[in-house]
């Protein structure tokens, strides 16, 4: 690995076209560039955050999107049916738990919930 502060001007600036390159025009990582050019990734990393924004023609990396089919689709929305079931029988249940402590409470004179405030 060689610093890149420590290389002369014009070699920084062709590597830091380099890395911008590489980073627009393919997905590879920080640690895949870093390897290429054989600079640390750190150094990558900086030219990316430091210098993209420069250029307005490349355009910023983005992960690749993953197709969804009709079945991922099907999964999913029953997925959210179960969820939603789940929660209101939590709900409910909270409910019947929060009524039995009132019935608890007027019925037998016990203080079941915590009193709010300071103790004195």
């Amino acid at each position: 690995m060689i610093k890149f502060q420590s290389l002369p001007r014009q070699r920084r600036q062709e590597i830091r076209d380099e890395v911008l390159r590489l980073y627009a025009e393919t997905d590879h990582s920080y640690g895949e560039i870093a390897e290429e050019l054989g600079v640390q990734w750190r150094t990558v990393e900086y030219i990316v955050r430091n210098f993209a924004s420069e250029l307005p023609t490349i355009p910023v990396m983005r992960k690749k999107k993953q197709d969804t089919t009709s079945e991922d689709v099907a999964a999913l929305r029953a997925e959210v049916t179960r969820l939603r079931k789940e929660l209101r029988q939590e709900k409910m249940r909270a409910e019947a738990l929060d009524t039995m402590i009132d019935i608890a409470e007027t019925t037998f004179n016990i203080q079941v919930r915590k009193k709010s405030g300071a103790k004195q």
